[in-house]
């Protein structure tokens, strides 16, 4: 089901109800959650989609250990994007 699409949206509608108040009463400030790990995952990938040739593996190792084994533009290009994110979160 394409929930995106108009010919679903009034069925969806009156299976959820009102939303209004679902959104009024949301708390956009719980931290609750730890997204550091998603993050960091996300900043990787992201990354490897414009060219960066670190792995996730071999990120998280270096996070832990602080190797200098990679080239350090590339890790500094996803420490930059983990920063970037964790400032929009």
């Amino acid at each position: 089901m394409i929930i995106t699409d108009k010919r679903y949206f009034d069925r969806y509608k009156s299976t959820i109800g009102d939303l209004n108040p679902l959104v009024q009463n949301f708390d956009f400030q719980q931290r609750g959650h730890d997204l550091a790990y998603q993050t960091q995952a996300s900043a990787v990938y992201s990354s490897n989609i414009e060219g960066n040739t670190i792995d996730l593996n071999s990120f998280m190792n270096y996070r832990q250990f602080q190797t200098k084994a990679k080239p350090q533009k590339e890790l500094r290009e996803i420490e930059d994007l983990i920063r970037a994110y964790n400032f929009a979160q």
